[in-house]
């Protein structure tokens, strides 16, 4: 393997470490500052005795779009025993900072869970992130228990399977 790559691995695993090491810890707030869809403005601390699929995400992103149906599925299946998906939208490009745009996105591709418009990345950096999409697993006292990296589909079973596996966990508790 040449050296970039293995420099690329390291990176990669660093910034996983880091994602990992949010487990066991308070959630940071939302802090970005930007337009709420689907909802009021919310917050972490409003939504304390339900558990929280924090999830960063740009509508341009193929991975974040191939993860939606089990979005959709979750949101279906456990809205009603206490889940609540807040989206953190994260533009990766300046297209992708409009209001207008966002808000067309979320309802062509069928959101109907809370979003937040996170412009200037606060609640990006506050939670370390570094993925698109990326997930963070929040519980009723507002602890992070659970961090996802990657989509998550039927290309990628073992992702929705672990992730459903730890919120039923949640939901349970």
């Amino acid at each position: 393997m040449g050296k970039r790559v293995l420099g690329l691995l390291a990176v990669l695993g660093l910034l996983a470490w880091v994602m990992a090491q949010r487990v066991g810890s308070a959630a940071p707030p939302i802090t970005a500052g930007g337009e709420w869809f689907n909802t009021a403005p919310t917050s972490l601390e409003a939504l304390r005795g339900r558990v929280v699929l924090l999830n960063f995400w740009t509508f341009g992103c193929y991975n974040c779009d191939n993860s939606l149906p089990a979005l959709r599925d979750y949101y279906a299946k456990y809205k009603e025993r206490g889940l609540e998906i807040v989206g953190v939208h994260t533009p990766e490009f300046d297209y992708e900072k409009d209001a207008a745009k966002l808000r067309a996105a979320i309802a062509q591709k069928g959101i109907t869970w809370p979003v937040v418009q996170d412009n200037a990345y606060r609640t990006w950096r506050a939670y370390g992130n570094r993925y698109w999409p990326a997930f963070y697993l929040i519980d009723k006292q507002g602890t992070v228990r659970y961090v996802h990296a990657g989509e998550i589909s039927g290309r990628y079973p073992k992702g929705i399977a672990a992730l459903e596996a730890q919120l039923e966990k949640l939901l349970a508790e």
